[in-house]
């Protein structure tokens, strides 16, 4: 941020706190519930497919029209469809990670597909063999099945326990013939099998998991006519925490939580929320528009870069699985298209792959279609802000006068031998720090943007970037990449990485410290497009500093709990500082802090920033005068969107202009 921009935001933001705004509690941005807990009884049939549904598959398929007629005949061919199947089931399921060793998991999934389609085969054809058939397949399991065992016990059951209910719910709803006997059998496995093992959820995997648990929670909770496994599950939805609720899975850009990680577990995420939303949806429960329809957004963006166009993104997006369509388009298309009447550019090209590829079998259940005429709405925009923070790939444009240090030169003899200060340009590359950087006055540091990365070597100390020299002034670090993790490698799955740093016991790394003893011991420092992400310690931490710009920078993923614990690390952190602006910039995921902390401080301005899926708050302020929160984004926070706390003696915070969405955790809003 140049000076002119410095003196106008700051100069805006004090005038309207002198205007003498009404003070806030000191608590603010408490978030409210969004979506209404459900008290009226459930409609059955509800969970993917209500009665009215059903009829309309049943027309189309006998009057052989598609998309519905193809996919049934594919559906048909499945030897989990034949009137022979045998369900083969087993007391104990086991899977392992990523199903490398298994016993009874695939026999529980093939017949979670064959219950429901032999229960759509008899809605279709009213041959009762099918219904039989489906009884026998439930009966199999809910007389047999004890618990399930191994890593991914609650992803199978998840991926599969809410087809076994769509069935049973089905026929509950149209087959009498079913005996209680059988049905109270089956209500034993979900009560005393599925529903101890799911509804904890699992947040801190991957969300694909928690999306398909979600599936299968809601699911039983209708089959079983319970009200609060319901309404829990809905708030989880919204509120859940790490990776788990709509807003931690897709980012404000449409990015989801598994973009870096490859294109189909982000699929399956996605799909698994989706199901999730149209079983709510069938209940009157509106998950779909969570979020200013964040499920669309998230649609368009995947969608988008499978069909192999760019699109913006943090981090290193994964080109595993681009371009492998799998069958999980069709409800997130159906609804927004027909029901939202929205655009759906992207995704309508998706489905219509995934059908040209015959590999759609769901469009038997969930196409709706409808009215497709008449004017749409446009499909939903990224947020505005911080949308292009961090480091930009973009050359420098040096000058002859600066000093350029390539990977595996001394970074820190070049700034020692520069005594009367100068600029640096980072070539492109990784360049190792064997022990903290210390910079000096009158020094300007730039890069290549991502390609120009600083590392501090494993045992090389605690911040990769410290002052030099007990007073330090005019510092700009530009156009850079600070990488807080042991490894510089990219990871398969960052999620992993991630809960590793989130212990208590994780080596102590940040990204910059600059501490004054004083105040105003630190003056006159621009930091502009840095990219600092991966930190177990603070991202950012300055204290006793004046005359600050943080401008466009991405620190992310920081702020954990080692020393000295939980919620005391943030992605930034200024404590006794003073003319500070900070503009947009994004401070998202801290892992057991704040997005920003300001303590102590005075004239600190936050403008346009993304402050999202923070452990903590989004942004707090402690004991601060004249300091201002405008024109930002605060989504899915856990503690809250933002926190202001006072001892009496000092102003409060002026806000305006805020986007909050979703903050707080689905304790909060427990359904009893």
């Amino acid at each position: 941020m140049d000076r002119r921009t410095f003196l106008q935001v700051s100069g805006l933001a004090t005038a309207a706190i002198t205007t003498g705004a009404a003070p806030l509690p000191a608590q603010a941005g408490k978030p409210t519930k969004s979506v209404a807990a459900k008290t009226s009884p459930f409609i059955h049939p509800g969970i993917l497919q209500t009665h009215a549904q059903m009829q309309r598959m049943k027309q189309m398929i006998q009057s052989e029209q598609d998309p519905v007629a193809s996919a049934w005949k594919r559906l048909l061919e499945l030897t989990v469809s034949a009137l022979d199947f045998d369900p083969r089931p087993a007391a104990h399921v086991f899977r392992s990670a990523n199903g490398m060793s298994r016993s009874g998991a695939d026999e529980f999934s093939a017949s979670g597909q064959a219950a429901h389609s032999h229960a759509l085969q008899w809605i279709v054809t009213g041959d009762p063999r099918h219904a039989e058939k489906t009884i026998q397949i439930l009966d199999a399991w809910s007389g047999t099945l004890w618990d399930f065992g191994g890593n991914d016990a609650k992803l199978l059951a998840g991926w599969t326990g809410g087809y076994f209910c769509e069935a049973a719910e089905i026929l509950r709803a149209t087959y009498p013939q079913w005996k209680q006997e059988s049905r109270t059998q089956f209500r034993h496995m979900l009560t005393r099998v599925l529903i101890p093992l799911l509804s904890p959820y699992f947040p801190e995997a991957n969300g694909n998991w928690d999306g398909a648990i979600m599936f299968t929670t809601l699911a039983m909770a209708i089959y079983l006519d319970d009200l609060s496994l319901f309404n829990r599950t809905v708030q989880h939805f919204l509120y859940g925490p790490t990776n788990s609720g709509i807003l931690k899975y897709v980012w404000s850009s449409g990015q989801c939580e598994e973009s870096c990680r490859d294109q189909g577990h982000v699929q399956l995420g996605l799909g698994y929320f989706s199901y999730a939303a149209l079983i709510a949806w069938s209940q009157g429960i509106d998950l779909f528009g969570a979020g200013d329809n964040r499920l669309a957004l998230g649609f368009e963006y995947t969608s988008k870069y499978m069909l192999g166009k760019d699109v913006p993104y943090f981090g290193v997006i994964s080109p595993r699985a681009r371009g492998h369509f799998s069958d999980f388009y069709e409800a997130a298309y159906q609804h927004y298209r027909f029901d939202k009447k929205m655009e759906m550019p992207y995704t309508a090209q998706a489905v219509e792959k995934v059908r040209s590829e015959k590999k759609m079998l769901s469009a038997v259940w969930l196409f709706r279609g409808g009215d497709s005429t008449g004017n749409l709405a446009p499909a939903p925009k990224p947020a505005s802000q911080a949308a292009y923070a961090g480091a930009q790939n973009k050359d420098p444009q040096a000058q002859p006068s600066w000093r350029r240090v390539e990977p595996g030169e001394s970074l820190q003899e070049v700034i020692d031998s520069m005594t009367a200060g100068g600029t640096i340009v980072l070539a492109p590359g990784i360049h190792t720090l064997n022990a903290s950087l210390r910079l000096r006055n009158h020094l300007t540091i730039v890069g290549y943007g991502r390609q120009s990365m600083i590392h501090l070597a494993a045992g090389g100390g605690e911040y990769a970037l410290m002052q030099g020299q007990p007073r330090l002034e005019s510092i700009t670090l530009r156009n850079f990449l600070i990488e807080g993790a042991l490894s510089t490698d990219w990871p398969q799955d960052p999620n992993q990485p991630r809960r590793d740093r989130s212990i208590q016991t994780a080596a102590s790394r940040g990204g910059i410290l600059l501490n004054g003893d004083a105040e105003e011991d630190i003056r006159d420092v621009v930091l502009d497009h840095i990219t600092v992400r991966n930190c177990v310690s603070n991202g950012i931490a300055i204290s006793g500093a004046t005359k600050l710009a943080i401008s466009d920078c991405d620190i992310i993923d920081s702020g954990g709990n080692n020393a000295p614990g939980h919620g005391l690390n943030h992605n930034l952190l200024l404590n006794h500082v003073a003319d500070c602006t900070i503009s947009n910039c994004r401070l998202v995921f801290s892992l057991g802090g704040c997005g920003v902390s300001v303590q102590n401080s005075s004239r600190v301005f936050v403008a346009g920033c993304n402050l999202s899926r923070n452990c903590g708050y989004g942004a707090e302020f402690l004991n601060c005068s004249a300091v201002s929160l405008t024109g930002s984004l605060l989504e899915a926070n856990n503690a809250g969107a933002y926190l202001v706390a006072t001892d009496g003696k000092r102003s409060p915070l002026m806000t305006s202009d805020l986007i909050e969405r979703l903050n707080g955790s689905p304790d909060q809003f427990a359904c009893d």
